[in-house]
């Protein structure tokens, strides 16, 4: 060995046997099918270390022959004690009566599962009640591009992804991710399962009245939202905000009236910048260590005033929001 060199050691992924016993107990009690596992050959290398993200991804039939319930392993402590997370995901697949079942999980669900897993390593989780746009349909068959995070009502300590379209994702948020899924069920859909086929319910003007109505009743419950052209810098005296026009702009507006009208703080992202919006007695903002801008309103009729009114346009022009230190 020359001098200098050195040799790098891989660590095996560590996995906790008794919480996968626990898991697939979990999985059969909810399903009352086996369950079966899917699993990359380079499992058993860490993440860190250039492996999957994930250990495996378990699926079992569900009893009443019209579904799967999918799961992943390896994203919690439950699983692999060096995880980051506390939380595994589930994935319910459901489909029409009458329709042949598959013969197994169908490729787009465990790629669905292992692009989360991945992105919640690359970039952190989404905690439940949130929304996320994929950023590619789920399937090729299908225009659902975005999927909300919710508790799962059938396993503990796992969140239940559910794919939704993208403009039935913009009506959640606006009220809550389980307001819209209560909302589909009055429809044609199950609580928390995922089916491709449905259509798309903002199609229909009852379910969007439904949904606007609980948003000016209740507010939103939804933390935080990604908006690509969000940005903010340093100026002369103070800070400026810049607000892309187009949808990014009516959502922003919506959104700051849904949750700041009702008292509660909005963190708006755009990649690694933050602007986290909150309740105050003075207008001030306050650049962090971490690169998020802090913005209190004291005058959330103006800004939103200004907002509004650029939204409200054909074409939704881009707008500069000034604050001082």
């Amino acid at each position: 060995m020359s001098e200098g060199s050195r040799i790098t050691r891989v660590k095996a992924r560590a996995v906790d046997a008794e919480g996968v016993r626990a898991l697939d107990a979990a999985m059969g009690r909810a399903t009352g099918g086996p369950v079966q596992h899917l699993v990359d050959p380079r499992r058993t290398r860490r993440f860190v270390d250039g492996g999957p993200p994930l250990w495996s991804v378990a699926w079992s039939p569900c009893a009443d022959g019209r579904g799967l319930l999918l799961a992943t392993y390896g994203l919690s402590r439950a699983v692999d004690p060096a995880a980051t997370f506390r939380h595994e995901l589930s994935l319910r697949v459901t489909w029409a009566a009458g329709d042949m079942p598959p013969s197994g999980p169908p490729p787009w669900a465990y790629r669905l599962l292992a692009f989360l897993a991945r992105r919640f390593l690359d970039a952190g989780a989404m905690s439940p009640g949130t929304f996320t746009l994929v950023g590619r349909p789920l399937a090729p068959e299908s225009q659902m591009r975005s999927v909300a995070l919710v508790s799962d009502p059938e396993l503990p300590g796992v969140h239940r992804v559910v794919g939704v379209y993208a403009d039935e994702a913009l009506l959640g948020e606006a009220w809550s991710a389980e307001a819209l899924l209560e909302a589909l069920v009055a429809g044609e859909s199950s609580w928390g399962a995922t089916d491709l086929a449905r259509r798309n319910a903002a199609l229909d003007p009852a379910f969007v009245a439904t949904m606007d109505a609980g948003a000016h009743r209740e507010g939103s419950s939804t933390a935080a939202i990604d908006v690509a052209g969000v940005r903010w810098c340093a100026c002369d005296g103070g800070y400026a905000i810049e607000v892309a026009g187009g949808l990014g702009l009516r959502r922003v507006a919506r959104m700051l009236r849904a949750r700041l009208g009702f008292g509660r703080p909005l963190v708006i992202a755009d990649g690694g910048r933050r602007i986290r919006f909150f309740p105050h007695d003075r207008i001030e903002a306050i650049a962090t260590r971490s690169e998020q801008l802090d913005v209190g309103c004291a005058r959330l009729d103006l800004m939103l005033f200004a907002l509004e009114t650029a939204a409200c346009e054909p074409v939704p022009s881009p707008v500069t929001l000034r604050f001082r230190r």
